[in-house]
């Protein structure tokens, strides 16, 4: 993202905080509840946020949301994006959200193994299989 973006998007942040925090702000019931609820958002969204930067310094492969195992080449963290390489086919970028796709992180021999096993039983049993597993 650029930087005058990031700019504003703090400038944005803090205003609205100033806002919540002051005396002179009439919260309804509705209000006070969207705001307790984005509170537990963000604190889920920052411990999701800790685990992902703690897999992505031990690997550099991820599984994609259509089960294409890729080569990770560019993360933001701030926008939520990950994108990588496709293993299988060698298509690029392979986006996904880090948060709400259900990206998972694994070694290169990881990697290989499904790769190999994609190879032997074809891309639609794999992800038949792995459907499977997730249920």
């Amino acid at each position: 993202m650029r930087s005058w973006k990031r700019y504003y998007r703090a400038k944005r942040k803090d205003a609205y905080a100033a806002w919540l925090n002051s005396g002179s702000a009439n919260h309804s019931p509705k209000l006070k509840l969207t705001i307790k609820r984005n509170k537990y958002f963000v604190k889920m969204r920052n411990t999701r946020l800790e685990f992902v930067r703690k897999e992505i310094i031990s690997k550099e492969y991820y599984e994609d949301c259509a089960y294409h195992p890729c080569k990770i080449t560019f993360i933001d963290m701030e926008d939520d994006d990950i994108r990588g390489k496709s293993l299988v086919d060698g298509t690029e970028p392979r986006a996904c959200s880090l948060f709400h796709c259900g990206v998972i992180f694994f070694t290169e021999s990881e990697a290989l193994e499904r790769l190999e096993l994609i190879r032997a039983v074809g891309m639609d049993e794999y992800i038949k299989a792995q459907r499977c597993m997730a249920e």
